[in-house]
């Protein structure tokens, strides 16, 4: 989501992490919430066990707030973590050359 300066990105980068997390606690147990220091500003790291693992990365680019989720339901990879890292590298990549 774009907004208009960074400072809203901030404040609305706040707000998905608390609606996220609540949304974890509601679908099952938040069984990690973590700081992310190696992607963009503010990044973290939610992740959600119970209904199938589900893994959030939130994080800001200056005045973009973006946000990969990955829900996986039954059997899931050893390393679904690894794997959504995979993908949240490359949304980062094109956030920064404006892709």
């Amino acid at each position: 989501m774009q907004f208009k300066t960074p400072t809203g990105a901030h404040k609305g980068l706040a707000a998905f992490r608390v609606f996220a997390h609540g949304w974890g606690e509601k679908s099952g147990e938040v069984i990690g919430d973590e700081k992310i220091d190696d992607l963009g500003d503010e990044a973290t790291r939610l992740r959600v066990g119970g209904n199938g693992v589900q893994v959030t990365y939130l994080w800001r680019r200056g005045n973009l707030v973006l946000q990969v989720h990955v829900h996986c339901f039954d059997v899931c990879p050893l390393d679904v973590d690894g794997r959504t890292r995979v993908w949240v590298d490359a949304v980062d990549e094109e956030a920064q050359v404006g892709g």
